[in-house]
């Protein structure tokens, strides 16, 4: 496709799959109902920390933060220690479509 894939994604399939294969790990078999039973209830360490699912399935890690494209690039806009730009506003015009 000629177009760099999404940087700001990858850390997020990456833990993942991390997560997956801890419980598979975990579980000791491939049988869906044990892994689903061992993710429902065990602490994963992945590249992105710590995660698991609370009492009523809602996963559980890092909170994330807002992003903004801008000039071609996905900028974290969150206040705190991890913001990359701060936000533009209001949002500029998209461009204009070449004919």
């Amino acid at each position: 496709f000629k177009v760099e894939p999404d940087y700001w994604g990858g850390l997020y399939y990456w833990s993942s799959l991390q997560h997956f294969q801890q419980a598979i790990e975990k579980a000791g078999t491939l049988d869906q109902k044990k892994i689903r039973d061992i993710m429902a209830k065990e602490r994963f360490d992945t590249a992105l920390g710590p995660f698991w699912y609370d009492k009523n399935r809602y996963f559980v890690n890092h909170p994330g933060e807002i992003g903004q494209w801008q000039k071609g690039v996905f900028e974290v806009i969150d206040p705190g220690k991890k913001r990359t730009s701060p936000p533009l506003y209001p949002k500029p015009a998209w461009p204009k479509k070449k004919k």
